[in-house]
C-alpha cells in the first residue's frame, strides 16, 4: 500500500468550499483530509514584540555598535577569511611542487 503524504495549503472560502494552492498528485481514491487553520500575518505583533525588545535593552542600558565598529568589524573577518584562502592556496601549491618533484624522482629510498 503506497503511504503518499502530501501537504498542500489551501483556502476555505466562505460558502466552505477548499481551493488548493495546486494540483494534488496522488492517484484516485479515497483519501483522509485533516485541516489545520495557519496563522495570519500580524506586523501590529512583530511591532509589539520589537518595541518590547528595544524598552529591554534601554531598560539593560544596552549601547549598540556603532557604524565604524560594525565596519571595523566586517573588515576583520575579511581580512582573516583571505587569510586563510592564501593559506590554502600556499598548501595546494606545495602539494602540486611535491607530486611533481615525487612523479619526476619517485620515492625516496633508504639504505
Amino acid at each position: 500500500m503506497n503511504r503518499a503524504i502530501q501537504e498542500i495549503h489551501g483556502t476555505v472560502q466562505g460558502d466552505g468550499k477548499l481551493v488548493l494552492d495546486e494540483k494534488l498528485n496522488l492517484p484516485a481514491g479515497r483519501v483522509r483530509v485533516t485541516f489545520q487553520p495557519l496563522e495570519k500575518s500580524n506586523p501590529a505583533r512583530l511591532l509589539a514584540l520589537m518595541e518590547q525588545i528595544w524598552a529591554d535593552q534601554k531598560a539593560r542600558a544596552h549601547i549598540p555598535r556603532s557604524k565604524e565598529e560594525i565596519d571595523a568589524d566586517v573588515n576583520q573577518l575579511r581580512n582573516e577569511a583571505d587569510l586563510g584562502l592564501q593559506a590554502r592556496e600556499r598548501l595546494h601549491e606545495d602539494c602540486q611542487r611535491a607530486r611533481q618533484w615525487f612523479l619526476a624522482f619517485g620515492p625516496v629510498k633508504s639504505s
